[in-house]
């Protein structure tokens, strides 16, 4: 079995959790609340996709 791979960020003005996960295809990030693109364009990374799990207003 593969371990998952994953880094977790927390940001925005609820400090809320984002998370950037390696699937097969691609990186996917999951929640992305403000300065997660900063974030993630700190690592080389560019996620194939953006995924919300609910929609509050403190997510970009």
């Amino acid at each position: 079995m593969t371990a998952m791979i994953y880094e977790s960020f927390c940001g925005g003005i609820f400090e809320t959790n984002c998370y950037l996960v390696q699937a097969p295809e691609g990186w996917i990030l999951f929640d992305a609340p403000d300065g997660a693109c900063d974030w993630v364009g700190s690592r080389d990374v560019h996620p194939k996709l953006l995924l919300l799990t609910h929609g509050h207003f403190d997510h970009i």
